[in-house]
């Protein structure tokens, strides 16, 4: 994993930019140069501890037998290779096309109003698959203290409060968790109960537990918007991701035909073609495409 890490920042930071004001050279190849304050910044970038010597020699080791490859395939001359030229071509194209698109996006956050309207809309795609329960499971040290637990959650005491009073115990407080992802005897447990009930306190393995039901969702039921807003928000920055460069390419079209910049021979329906696919993507299929498309991107 971590040679993986490394190679994608060596990749795309080149390790070769921003020499000055990088501290101390930290390891030479030919003309090739790493700089501590470089060295530093990619570990961080990484997510990885720039202070630990491990993985800065081990950093390093990887930049070395990088540069060396580097080098070697130059003196061979692979690098004026044709088809290495027309692959990084194409990259440089693919990248400069993606610039486009960014710079033809403005990132805007959903409104409040955008997030409850497509979240209605789709309101199938947001159901569970199984059972869920959402649940409050305190582990105590003894059946005395398990049952003063079990009387706070009879009094409707807060599970904040619990946790103040007890502190010394664990509470595990869960989000919607399938029943089946719960221990065997917990899930057994909560069969039980209603919504709002706790168990009596029972062992479990070297403590005592009581577990409180908050509550119980079935099968098929629709997660509430709460629950599914994050999901939400980035469908919707998609779709309208998606939407800028449709009409990105609705505009370049519509100037292309215009100043008659396109041609394509042997094709006399060619223009009719193009604006026959324009009016497609400005109509109810782009409309679903940019569904499909914003709902594969968030997944």
């Amino acid at each position: 994993m971590f040679a993986m890490c490394c190679l994608a920042v060596l990749t795309l930071t080149g390790c070769e930019t921003g020499r000055r004001n990088q501290g101390e050279i930290v390891a030479t190849v030919g003309d090739a140069e790493l700089y501590e304050g470089q060295l530093r910044a990619n570990l961080e970038e990484m997510g990885l501890d720039p202070d630990d010597d491990r993985l800065k020699g081990d950093y390093i080791d990887r930049w070395v037998d990088r540069r060396l490859l580097i080098q070697e395939a130059r003196r061979r001359k692979l690098h004026r290779a044709p088809e290495l030229e027309a692959s990084i071509e194409k990259i440089r194209e693919e990248m400069l096309i993606q610039s486009l698109y960014d710079d033809a996006y403005v990132s805007s956050e959903p409104t409040e109003e955008e997030l409850l309207e497509y979240w209605t809309e789709h309101t199938g795609e947001f159901t569970r698959p199984t059972g869920e329960v959402k649940v409050i499971m305190v582990y105590a040290p003894s059946r005395q203290v398990a049952w003063r637990v079990r009387f706070g959650f009879d009094k409707a005491t807060p599970g904040e409060e619990l946790i103040e009073q007890y502190g010394d115990l664990a509470f595990d407080s869960t989000g919607w968790i399938r029943g089946s992802n719960l221990p065997r005897q917990v899930e057994n447990e909560l069969r039980k109960l209603r919504p709002g009930d706790p168990t009596q306190p029972f062992k479990y393995k070297d403590n005592w537990m009581v577990v409180k039901l908050v509550d119980r969702a079935s099968a098929g039921s629709t997660r509430p918007l709460e629950e599914v807003r994050d999901e939400v928000r980035v469908r919707i920055r998609a779709k309208k991701r998606i939407r800028a460069r449709i009409a990105l390419l609705s505009d370049l079209r519509r100037e292309a035909r215009r100043n008659g910049l396109v041609t394509i021979p042997g094709n006399p329906a060619a223009d009719t073609l193009q604006a026959d696919t324009l009016q497609a993507d400005e109509g109810q299929q782009s409309e679903e495409k940019e569904d499909t498309l914003a709902t594969d991107q968030a997944e």
